[in-house]
């Protein structure tokens, strides 16, 4: 066993070469690179400093700076401008790549070294209506549990948007994802995603609607509602009222699903978020969208605000909000 000189020499009987032991100079990085490529590697994939910002929280100024310090260190620009855009030259495509493959040996290391628990293992705690659940949760909870499969969910389904905000106060749930634009200071609202409106109307009959949807002819339509909380309906009431309308309430069905059955066997039309109609529901139903009536409804995240949160719900956070931030990235604060 050799004895290590560890201010000048560093022992590499595995690596190629005649020597066992080889000097090695470690040149010194001024500043803090770690974070100069965490703050790069967030403006290279969305190209915009508004929604780079948005997932490092830093200032504009900050991030320039590690920009700058960056291209100095490298000697060599790493951005363009384009179309208002900000793209990667080909240097600055080369060092994301090489920034990618240096957070995965760091995330290694610390799953490797680290003895407190893993960061990627817990549980997460989620209510959610029941579209969301279906249309939106499944399809992102399946590629994230490929990644970090020690993270498990328990679920909650639930059409009362003041019970899910209730869930999350007293801690029964981490978060919850509804239709909310706005929220008490004491929660924090993570936008994930925007939706259209749609009237679900029979094929045929006297309720069948085609064309441009003309909100008085609709209001008189008898309708197939949900909960009186349920966030699409405040939603409805608040968008009709603008107007001076009011929906024509037949019947309450607790259930999207059962909504849709009623339509289909005559007894009214109903509302139906958008990207909860499935291919099948085109096939059966006239499905007519309010967009030139109503506005978009956005989808969110709302947890409960504390000092911490553990790092695997952060890294989900993360997970199903990165097409909401590449999307919008011109309109985010």
């Amino acid at each position: 066993i050799k004895e290590c000189d560890w201010s000048s020499d560093v022992c590499s009987s595995d690596l190629p070469g005649p020597g066992r032991w080889r000097k090695t100079m470690i040149s010194e990085f001024k500043g803090d690179l770690i974070q100069w490529l965490r703050g790069f590697y967030y403006l290279a994939k969305s190209e915009n400093m508004s929604a780079a910002l948005h997932k490092i929280n830093r200032t504009q100024s900050a991030l320039a700076y590690q920009i700058r310090s960056l291209e100095k260190e490298f000697g060599t620009k790493l951005f363009k401008i384009n179309a208002g855009r900000r793209c990667l030259t080909d240097d600055g495509r080369v060092l994301l790549e090489k920034t990618e493959k240096i957070f995965r040996v760091i995330a290694k290391m610390k799953s490797d070294i680290s003895v407190l628990p893993k960061a990627d293992s817990g549980e997460i705690r989620i209510v959610a209506i029941y579209t969301v659940l279906q249309y939106f949760l499944a399809e992102k909870a399946r590629p994230f549990s490929k990644l970090f499969p020690e993270v498990k969910f328990c679920i909650f389904a639930e059409a009362s948007m003041d019970k899910m905000l209730d869930m999350v106060k007293n801690e029964v749930c981490d978060l919850a994802i509804l239709a909310i634009e706005t929220v008490p200071s004491e929660f924090l609202r993570i936008p994930l995603f925007r939706t259209d409106v749609s009237l679900i109307t029979p094929r045929t009959g006297p309720y069948a609607v085609t064309g441009d949807p003309v909100l008085e002819e609709i209001a008189r339509l008898p309708c197939i509602y949900t909960l009186d909380n349920a966030s699409i309906q405040i939603f409805l009431d608040e968008e009709f009222a603008k107007y001076g309308l009011k929906i024509n309430r037949a019947h309450l069905i607790s259930h999207y699903e059962g909504a849709k059955a009623y339509v289909r066997k005559g007894y009214g039309v109903t509302f139906l978020d958008t990207f909860a109609c499935s291919e099948n529901d085109y096939n059966n139903y006239n499905i007519v969208s309010m967009n030139s009536c109503f506005p978009k409804r956005t989808m969110s995240a709302v947890l409960k605000r504390k000092r911490f949160q553990p790092s695997y719900l952060e890294v989900f956070l993360d997970f199903i909000s990165s097409e909401y931030v590449k999307e919008n990235a011109e309109s985010l604060p």
